[in-house]
């Protein structure tokens, strides 16, 4: 699932009006790189349509959603994957939407282990 780099930018706005913590390395992202790795919000191996349907239902972790795809995209140790999962939740947070944000923080922290090794670096390149 590709989003417009419209809708990149928008998520982008939402996160800096919002205060977010950002990862180190966004500053260096590009709208196209953060636009190759954000998957909406959902574990990648989910079917499209599901995906879809979470993502238009929490759209208010959209943002947060698209940078904690960047941290598994780039992190490389069992810390970054924590990291990026608290962040996820403290992201949640400054959204109003502290319980979903908990809530996912905790499963991804639970089950992403294994996506986040994998890592995906030549996504955000375009590969």
């Amino acid at each position: 699932m590709k989003y417009s780099l419209k809708h990149i930018r928008a998520l982008r706005a939402y996160a800096f009006d919002h205060g977010f913590s950002l990862p180190v390395n966004a500053d260096e992202a590009t709208d196209e790189m953060l636009q190759n790795v954000y998957n909406g919000i959902g574990a990648e191996w989910m079917p499209k349509f599901l995906r879809k349907f979470i993502t238009w239902l929490l759209a208010n972790l959209e943002a947060t959603s698209m940078y904690h795809d960047w941290e598994f995209e780039f992190g490389n140790t069992f810390w970054d994957f924590i990291k990026a999962n608290l962040r996820f939740m403290y992201n949640a947070a400054k959204s109003r939407q502290l319980i979903a944000g908990i809530a996912f923080g905790t499963i991804c922290t639970v089950f992403g282990w294994s996506a986040f090794k994998v890592g995906k670096r030549e996504k955000a390149e375009g590969a």
